[in-house]
């Protein structure tokens, strides 16, 4: 698959619904694709973490594409969560439950990255 299908597939992802097997057998998990109030970043939520996805193609870099997912992520524990500015900052700054992904690498600069957050973050926070 050449970096063009293969950003061209990334666009297109948000469209769909994913499923991803668990190693259980016969156990499948549902997780949803959806907009993000971030332009290019979408949003996929599990049972277990969300994840703000963008890529350098669309963002024009891929220093870019990481800024707009931790812009995303900061702006879902702010507005949906009940975190203030700082405490989403610093949450997502040294927190081991958000971690950054490359989900996608394709010479030259064909990257595709992530924003995971576990959803154990949230536990104790009231809405």
């Amino acid at each position: 698959m050449s970096p063009v299908a293969l950003e061209r597939f990334q666009s297109h992802l948000g469209r769909l619904t994913l499923r991803r097997r668990l190693r259980t057998p016969r156990r499948e998990r549902a997780a949803r694709v959806v907009d993000h109030a971030v332009p290019g970043v979408f949003r996929i939520e599990t049972d277990d973490a969300i994840i703000h996805v963008d890529s350098a193609k669309n963002a024009g870099s891929p220093s870019a594409a990481l800024d707009a997912c931790f812009e995303a992520t900061m702006a879902e524990i702010i507005d949906e969560h009940g975190f203030g500015e700082r405490a989403a900052y610093i949450q997502t700054s040294v927190n081991p439950s958000v971690t950054v992904r490359t989900y996608q690498f394709v010479p030259p600069n064909y990257f595709t990255f992530g924003v995971k957050v576990d959803k154990t973050l949230f536990d104790g926070v009231s809405d």
